[in-house]
């Protein structure tokens, strides 16, 4: 053997070849695979944009379809997240997670109209002037601060109840209506975006604007 017969063999010629199995490309080579591969295996020689993935069919090869996305969908997928974000923060923020406590504040804030309007019955009156009691149990500094409590003897003061559950009420009041408006605005952000990557990054803002105006409110 002098080895003139490995100086004679050809070499392959180079460029992009595609493995067809099943009408799919699984595979690319970049060496011409006549006879480098077995016969039976098929084999189409393809530009460089051809992938592993992409289909052939009659003879024609082409990227895959994309299933086209619905974007109403996605849309509204966002916009349910965000208000299922904006319910639970005004639970949270008004302390009325639970529906009990949540009738309660709403009951309070009823009998604080009433006591200050003047019309108010002896047991709601009574009802104030025990709560003024407990605070003042709790902390009669605080109470005395706050104008539940007066005087040497610490008379509750039923009006003083009133005005400070009157005040709680105000602020959930302003809590929920502040939800309601960063709630629109995401809902009006996403509705301005055209792709569902658009619409992802509105919903992240979204929510991080939210987390964080109800994390500083919570402090």
């Amino acid at each position: 053997m002098d080895g003139t017969e490995d100086q004679d063999a050809p070499v392959p010629r180079e460029g992009r070849w595609a493995l067809i199995v099943d009408g799919i490309v699984r595979e690319i080579v970049t060496l011409d695979p006549v006879g480098r591969f077995h016969s039976d295996l098929e084999f189409v020689e393809v530009g460089e944009d051809v992938d592993l993935g992409w289909v052939a069919e009659d003879g024609v090869i082409t990227a895959p379809r994309v299933p086209a996305v619905d974007l109403v969908a996605v849309m509204a997928s966002a916009v349910e997240a965000i208000g299922r974000l904006a319910s639970d923060y005004r639970q949270r923020l008004s302390g009325a997670s639970d529906p009990y406590k949540a009738a309660i504040y709403n009951q309070r804030a009823g009998y604080g109209r009433q006591i200050l309007a003047g019309t108010a019955s002896e047991a709601m009156i009574e009802t104030a002037r025990a709560e003024c009691l407990r605070l003042a149990s709790l902390d009669l500094e605080d109470a005395r601060a706050q104008g539940l409590v007066a005087g040497e003897e610490d008379m509750p003061d039923p009006q003083a109840m009133a005005g400070v559950w009157l005040a709680l009420d105000e602020r959930l009041a302003m809590l929920a209506a502040e939800i309601d408006r960063r709630e629109t605005n995401a809902v009006l952000a996403i509705g301005r975006r055209r792709t569902a990557d658009g619409i992802a990054e509105a919903l992240a803002i979204a929510r991080g604007e939210i987390e964080t105006w109800a994390a500083g409110v919570a402090r």
